[in-house]
């Protein structure tokens, strides 16, 4: 009979010698250690091994072990008991008994102690047979039975890692839950389980016996794969054959080689002669393959006596590429080949009384194809080498096999093949009805199996095409460099350009352990699967353990290695080598991660790597406590915060208190965050928090809008900016993969969202940095996304005022503001990094043009003069390295508004200088092709030489861009400026600027005209000056252009005007300059206020109560500080409004005089006092914390 199905065990059970149901086939032949039919004649004290309240009255007779129902509670009994095999199990007995009389009972009890414990029995109460599952004298949800129910019941309890859940059955096939499932970890944690029977303290009833048919654990997938396959004698999958009909069932072998194919049938049996061909020439039997993970079986009687009589399987590609299996006979002798197109490297010869009849095995897992076989169908033995799929090798179809070469001279005999037989999958057994009730799947193995995937990808990945073959590539030159350095002396350092005593160093070795078990795990590696190279990966391995993470050792200097650093790659690599470690070397390396980090603490990014670090090492120690704190560590990081660390309601994300890191820390929680809701995603420790939502919310409006052209935004990445081989793209890279990951596990619309944004972040840049780096999991994820049509650029502005960054973004650039205010501090200088970031929080603007993505990487921070950042204002006075690193200036506020019709935005800032009296009103006004910076009331006095040994003055840069020495062009006023190298030139009226470089231009303007200072400089640098931590001392060069404002010494009430083009030609520019679309109608110490006339939108910065003044008449008054944008949208008028001071514990009162009809919407908290005939506003903005009120009124 050929399947085309699953076939279930009730219609094989007759002929297979196996148990038929009800009793449950998985159980009786392939039960797993513990298991127990109770048929010697005394009980197995080696599996019974754990008695309570010995000794235990008890008989083993007749296949049963008999208990009596003695006058006892669970509490004080006597109970024959055996150790738990894990967190996860499923245990199941079949039992006899008739409660008659008061709480007379019988069944199973898991136990910890007198305390805690769970009863699972039949039991008589109140007239009637109950089922009960009681946790320590609380049995709500009873089941009362029928009273035709008979005296024969099967028990059943289930632990899945976090829960343990009961079930009962009347008839050994149908299985009822019953009772309220029992959480574990905390006050309950069991440790063993056995039978049980007893009639409580108080029954009058008579002891009654409890027989016990067996006790049996559920096989895993595993211990079914070390049982050799009994399921598939009941449960076969699609394309077995049994061989019991009168011919070849065409419909399953629906493929011949070299047809007609000589065959017959006998006796359940098909017949193929061994014919005088090789495997190239023969006549096969054939059927397409089901895939490329699969296992195929068959038992074949043969009697090779003379040179190459044999038969077997053969797997089939083309006459060039095949394999056989089978035994053969040559040389006097019989042998198993597993025979691939000719090799038959490694065969076994066959001792002289083995008998006829074989069972041969192919299996493929994706990546490989191998060959076992069996004697005695029980125990099969691997023979010959392992088969890499794909590349020259990928077989079709698969079959039975006989021949006897091109040249023997031997008879021709009969190969008689019983079944062919493809083992069923999960879900296979499902349908059969096995493997969801009876056959648990393991999840710390199949969550270790996820995590390997993550960082070495999937088996579908063909290792010889793009992107991966160069991934691979680059995986392969690193570990053998790391391999052929490595020095494996006991006492000797492993690499001698690393002192591991040192905790950065030691990071790094872990670090190169990492990246080699990756490439060893990794199919199309070089040394994928390499022995030597795994056992001298697992020598240095073991020596790290030894000498620099282990139980008991000091901290060290820095927390974070030890905590944080250190365990995520002792956890990957442990997971990479899980099979290939001993047990010792797990043990070793999980007792130093659960040393430093057994729970899951802290805020931010550092609690997510602390819930990684405990997960991961749950999932290998299989611990669900772990798994249930990693978890549930994960809610405080979804919930939004209002100060500090984590992620706040208007997207920005501060780590360690008042530092932007969106790109920095952000990224990386992102990263392990995405990871570990992956892991979990699916297994019982599955994230069910409905604020998980957030994690997918947060990619749309946290990180995407800090980003570019798959670039990070400099303004978020903290310290990050000083490292040399973290820079921009690097970092926008490892958002994208973050962003991938957690797509994942997002629901179907969102997940699709999610890989929209990444597809275009990939489709406007080169992203060298994406494609060229990170793990094969992800880069398929990333081949995924982009293969399909790609959204427009963002078009918009986000006010970030928890972190103080503002952004623009329109069709072909992006433009950032980024402030500093007593919230948020100038710049973080921790570890010996960020050295001089001394402005980048005092107003620095970033433009990003889409014409030129590496602006700010290729060694821009190495070589920029740190004194002239664009859109600053400072005092030049001398810095040292950390001059005011974690400075959060008392007397400054800065935030801003974004229109929410998306025409105009607004971001200011008190500028109240670290180190010197200088003081300012910043504000900048973005619009659709320009946006405008104002700035008023600049103050300082000032003595003394600064940085460049002139005098010390104030500047204001407008720009300082990072240039291409051979195409760069700076205009004034329509003429070159011939500059010498490092020599500045000072421009007086001066009306525009133009400048372009490799295909990029800028246009600057000045409004009344301006004194303007402008220099092209070739700089020198390296990284070591800025990151002593990793930078390196190699110089760097760049050619910079910059222009700026010298405001002179002790300036009083100094100004500055400029307009920033993107984009524009030289005489587009020349063109603005004449006629504007912006109007300045305001720069005062009360507002500063902008409009633009195509738009009509107005952006004000009051900084004190004031009016704006347009065309000749008030427009707009405050009463207080506010950040305000006017814009038309559809014909209504919209106003947003921000406190910026974040302080302001009342009101905010402003006056458009302009008439209005009608409310449309109003933000909670905002109120329409008046329409006509001017529009007043009221806004409530005490506890708004920088969010923004949004008004729509009708004219």
């Amino acid at each position: 009979m050929a399947v085309g199905s699953p076939v279930s065990s009730h219609m094989l059970a007759a002929g297979t010698g196996f148990q038929a149901p009800p009793s449950d086939p998985t159980y009786a032949t392939c039960a797993a250690p513990g298991s127990d039919e109770f048929t010697g004649a005394t009980l197995d004290t080696a599996t019974w091994s754990g008695s309570v309240n010995g000794p235990v009255n008890h008989t083993v007779t007749g296949g049963h072990l008999v208990l009596p129902t003695e006058l006892v509670a669970p509490t004080t009994a006597s109970l024959i008991q055996q150790p738990l095999p894990g967190s996860v199990w499923e245990a199941t007995t079949k039992v006899t008994v008739a409660p008659v009389a008061s709480y007379q009972q019988g069944g199973l009890i898991l136990w910890e102690n007198s305390s805690e414990w769970i009863v699972l029995d039949v039991y008589y109460s109140s007239g009637e047979r109950r089922i009960q599952f009681n946790h320590s004298g609380s049995n709500p949800g009873y089941a009362v039975l029928p009273a035709a129910t008979g005296d024969t019941f099967w028990f059943r309890m289930t632990a899945d890692g976090t829960t343990i859940s009961g079930a009962y059955s009347t008839d050994g096939s149908t299985f009822t839950p019953i009772g309220t499932p029992a959480t574990t970890g905390g006050s309950f944690a069991p440790t063993h389980i056995g039978p049980y029977a007893g009639r409580g303290t108080s029954s009058a009833g008579a002891e009654v016996d409890a027989e016990f048919d067996w006790f049996r654990f559920s096989p895993t997938a595993t211990q079914l794969a070390d049982c050799d396959g009994p399921m598939y004698e009941f449960c076969a999958a699609a394309g077995s054959d049994e061989f019991d009909g009168a011919s070849l069932d065409t419909a399953t072998w629906s493929s011949t080689v070299n047809a007609p194919v000589a065959h017959s049938f006998a006796a359940g049996h098909l017949v193929l002669p061994t014919e005088l061909v090789s495997p190239a020439t023969a006549s096969l039997i054939q059927q397409p393959l089901p895939g490329s993970v699969w296992e195929a079986t068959t038992k074949v009687t043969v009697a090779p006596v003379a040179s190459y009589q044999q038969g077997g399987l053969i797997l089939w590609e083309n006459s060039s590429e095949w394999i056989v299996l089978d035994v053969y006979y040559s040389s006097g002798e019989r042998r198993v080949q597993f025979n691939h197109s000719g090799s038959n490297a490694g065969y076994a010869a066959l001792s002289g009384g083995v008998g006829d009849t074989f069972w041969f095995r192919i299996t493929a897992d994706g990546s490989s194809y191998t060959g076992a076989y069996s004697t005695d169908g029980e125990t099969f033995t691997p023979v010959g080498a392992t088969v890499s799929a794909g590349g020259s090798f990928s077989p079709t179809h698969i079959g039975p096999y006989a021949g006897r070469g091109t040249s023997s001279a031997g008879a021709e005999i009969d190969a008689e093949f019983d079944w062919f037989r493809f083992s069923p999958n999960a879900t296979q057994l499902a349908d059969c009805g096995y493997g969801t009730s009876t056959t648990p799947e393991d999840p710390y193995a199949s969550a270790r199996e996820k995590w390997r995937t993550i960082l070495v990808g999937t088996a579908a990945i063909d290792p010889s095409i793009e992107p991966y073959a160069s991934v691979i590539a680059n995986l392969d030159t690193d570990a053998s460099a790391y391999r052929d350095a490595l020095d494996l002396a006991p006492e000797t350092e492993p690499w001698a350009d690393l002192s591991t005593a040192t905790q950065s160093d030691a990071l790094a070795a872990f670090r190169r352990l990492t990246l080699m078990a990756t490439a060893w795990a990794t199919p199309g590696s070089a040394v994928y699967g390499d022995d030597d190279f795994r056992d001298d990966t697992i020598t240095a391995f073991e020596w790290l353990l030894s000498h620099r993470y282990y139980d008991g050792m000091p901290q060290g200097s820095n927390w974070w290695f030890p905590e944080i650093g250190f365990p995520l790659e002792v956890n990957s690599i442990v997971v990479l080598l899980f099979d290939e470690l001993s047990p010792v070397t797990i043990d070793n390396a999980m007792d130093a991660v659960d040393d430093f980090s057994p729970w899951v603490s802290m805020t931010g990014a550092n609690r997510v790597w602390k819930a990684m670090v405990v997960g991961v090492r749950g999932v290998i120690v299989e611990d669900a406590a772990k798994l249930n704190s990693a978890r549930n560590g994960l809610s405080n990081v979804f919930d939004y915060v209002t100060s500090g660390d984590g992620f706040h309601r208007d997207g920005s994300f501060l780590q360690h208190n008042y530092y932007p890191y969106t790109g920095g820390y952000g990224v990386s929680l992102a990263t392990n965050i995405g990871q570990l809701l992956l892991l979990l995603d699916d297994s019982p420790w599955e994230v069910v928090d409905s604020d998980v939502s957030h994690v997918y919310d947060w990619v749309t409006e946290a990180f995407d809008p800090v980003m570019r052209n798959g670039v990070m935004m400099d303004s978020v990445r903290g310290r990050e900016i000083s490292r040399e081989h973290n820079q921009d793209d690097v970092s926008g890279a490892t958002a994208l993969r973050a962003m991938l990951t957690i797509a994942e596990s997002a629901p179907a619309g969102t997940r699709d969202e999610i890989r929209g944004v990444v597809a275009r972040h990939l489709d406007s840049g080169d992203n060298p940095g994406f494609w060229g780096a990170g793990s094969l999991f992800v880069l398929e994820l990333a081949d995924s996304a982009t293969d399909g049509s790609v959204g427009a650029q963002l078009d918009g502005d986000w006010a970030f005022n928890a972190m103080a960054r503002s952004v623009s973004h329109r069709g072909s650039y992006a433009a950032v503001v980024a402030m500093s205010n007593p919230r948020i501090a100038t710049y973080e200088s921790i570890n010996q990094e960020n050295y001089r970031s001394w402005y980048t929080a005092d107003g620095m603007t970033y433009l990003y043009l889409d014409s030129d993505v590496d602006q700010y990487s290729d060694d821009f921070w190495a070589t920029v003069n740190r004194y002239r950042l664009a859109g600053t204002t400072v005092d030049t006075v001398a810095r040292t390295n950390t001059s005011g690193a974690s400075s959060r200036p008392t007397g400054e506020f800065s935030g801003g508004a974004a229109g929410d019709a998306g025409h105009a935005a607004v971001a200011q800032m008190t500028l109240d200088a670290y180190g010197s009296d200088l003081e300012a009103n910043k504000a900048w006004f973005f619009f659709d092709d320009e946006y405008v910076a104002l700035g008023n009331g600049i103050n300082a006095t000032q003595s003394g030489n600064g940085w460049d040994g002139a005098p010390r003055r104030v500047e204001t840069t407008i720009d300082n861009r990072r240039v291409d020495s051979g195409t760069v062009s700076l205009l004034v006023d329509g003429s070159p400026t011939a500059l010498a190298d490092g020599v500045a030139a000072s421009h007086s009226g001066a009306d525009w600027a133009h400048l372009t470089s490799d295909g990029s231009t800028i246009g600057y303007v000045f409004p009344d005209g301006a004194d303007i200072d402008v220099e092209r400089e070739v700089r020198s640098g390296n990284w070591y000056s800025i990151n002593q931590s990793s930078g390196t001392a190699t110089t760097r060069t760049n050619e910079f252009a910059s222009l700026w404002f010298d405001h002179g010494t002790s300036p009083a009430a100094a100004d500055y005007a400029y307009i920033v083009l993107p984009n524009a030609s030289s005489a587009s520019t020349s063109a603005y300059a004449v006629s504007p679309d912006i109007r300045i109608l305001e720069s005062s110490s009360a507002v500063s206020a902008v409009d633009e006339s195509s738009t009509g939108a107005v952006a004000a910065a009051f900084w004190a109560s004031g009016s704006v003044i347009r065309d000749g008449s008030t427009y707009l008054t405050s009463d207080a500080i506010a950040s305000v944008t006017i814009e038309n949208d559809g014909g209504d008028t919209v106003i947003t409004v921000v406190d910026p001071t974040q302080t302001n514990t009342g009101t905010i009162s402003l006056e458009l005089f302009v008439s209005s009809t009608a409310t449309v919407s109003a933000s909670a908290g905002a109120t329409v006092t008046q329409l006509s005939p001017t529009t007043k506003i009221t806004f409530d903005v005490s506890g708004a914390r920088g969010k923004a009120f949004v008004v729509r009124v009708a004219p």
